[in-house]
């Protein structure tokens, strides 16, 4: 993907422990859900909508199937993780038994596994590999160990390495937080 200059304003909203937080997502969206792009007068929930939002609005060429695919995989950790993290932090216990917590923990080392083959082949000093996909992993790794505790980077360390080799890329201190 080539690298844009988009300006943008970047919110953080902690609807979990903060009730106005909350009401406003809710009030905002009709998914209940961050991101939100608000883009003139038009309101785009979804990070996936956003980016093919952004992607057409700046002529950016379209995912192929692999890099879908890739996406679609980091989104399945991410609708892991954060069902994941939302039980855990009201209380219930992640690891006991029962098909859907046994189902969803399988999810993340299943997909991560998945990942590895084309993560390891990312390099920082390759403009094009930090793109959508590459910039969803990083997003999804920062959230799941340092935000959800959901992952350990440290029980993971090519997960670790990529996040090191990426830390100082465009667009990451900007939003991170």
């Amino acid at each position: 993907m080539i690298q844009q200059k988009i300006d943008f304003q970047f919110s953080v909203l902690n609807f979990v422990d903060d009730q106005k937080a909350a009401d406003l997502l809710a009030q905002e969206s009709p998914i209940n859900k961050v991101p939100i792009l608000v883009d003139g007068s038009e309101k785009i929930f979804d990070s996936r909508v956003i980016m093919n939002h952004l992607m057409r609005k700046h002529r950016v060429s379209a995912l192929t199937i692999e890099q879908e695919n890739i996406v679609s995989s980091i989104y399945s950790l991410l609708d892991t993780s954060v069902i994941l993290f939302l039980l855990k932090h009201d209380g219930f216990d992640i690891n006991g038994p029962g098909n859907f917590l046994k189902r969803n923990r399988a999810r993340i080392p299943a997909n991560l596994e998945y990942l590895k083959p084309w993560m390891n082949s990312l390099d920082p000093n390759n403009p094009s590999d930090w793109n959508y996909p590459s910039m969803s992993l990083y997003s999804y790794l920062y959230w799941a160990d340092k935000r959800a505790g959901v992952i350990d980077l440290k029980t993971l360390p090519e997960f670790a390495t990529f996040i090191e080799k990426f830390r100082n890329t465009s667009g990451v201190s900007e939003t991170t937080f």
